[in-house]
């Protein structure tokens, strides 16, 4: 499995396993918790363009896991596996994920000069600012209605796909203004030099942002299907044995 967040790091992760391949691609599977100590589990560490391995390869190499660590029942693994990615991108990210938070590129405008001017005294620096505020209001209300039923017992519903394409947009305009506005030191690649290097991680970051978690197109896809009730894209395989199904 590739692309594992922090396993290095991490005692437990989720193992989801096809338990029946004579069932339809969903019905299938089986949700486990696995022990990333156990015999057979290798972790390999990816070095990313930022220079940090926040990801990871993981090989499972004959590995035993008991029936104790099994989460709900035989075959409900699709289930459980959409429940946490759900709760994943309500929880495990906010508006200040993958980089400084947004008060902070504010007081980096606060240094920084634009057209010979300090850049908060441009109209467009501050309208740039104005559309932050208004993206990261939207974001912190989906995530409060989502811990708030989340807090009554509910599971969280398919609008956590409206929120990371919206962390994408904002984190986006965010870190590339602070490129612009940090001039040369922007590609200054000394930590000890540059004490905005935080700015440079953020904007190399954009692009696993948009994969990390769903990408982009999926997420539209779920918002189309669940949110606006569109019908699905055709798919072949809908109802066909995972065994008898097309797959690379």
């Amino acid at each position: 499995k590739v692309w594992n967040s922090y396993a290095q790091y991490s005692d437990y992760g989720i193992l989801v396993a096809r338990h029946d391949p004579s069932l339809p691609k969903h019905d299938g599977l089986t949700y486990f918790i696995v022990d990333l100590r156990a015999p057979g589990v290798e972790v390999r560490p990816i070095k990313l363009l930022t220079g940090h391995s926040d990801l990871n390869e993981v090989f499972f190499n004959d590995v035993v896991i008991p029936d104790s660590y099994r989460l709900g029942k035989v075959g409900e693994g699709f289930k459980i596996a959409i429940q946490t990615l759900m709760m994943e991108r309500y929880t495990g990210a906010d508006e200040s994920a993958f980089g400084p938070s947004i008060e902070d590129f504010v007081r980096l405008l606060g240094e920084a000069e634009f057209n010979g001017r300090p850049a908060l005294e441009s109209d467009l620096v501050r309208n740039e600012i104005a559309e932050w505020m208004i993206l990261q209001g939207g974001m912190r209300a989906i995530q409060s209605k989502a811990l708030a039923a989340i807090e009554r017992g509910a599971a969280p519903g398919p609008e956590a796909s409206i929120f990371k394409p919206l962390l994408c947009a904002l984190r986006t305009r965010v870190s590339t203004l602070a490129m612009d506005m940090l001039g040369p030191q922007a590609v200054v690649d000394d930590a000890g030099l540059n004490m905005r290097d935080a700015d440079q991680r953020a904007w190399l970051a954009i692009p696993s942002i948009r994969i990390a978690g769903g990408t982009d197109e999926m997420l539209a896809n779920t918002i189309a299907e669940k949110i606006l009730g569109l019908p699905q894209d055709y798919r072949p395989d809908k109802g066909v044995p995972f065994e008898q199904s097309d797959r690379g």
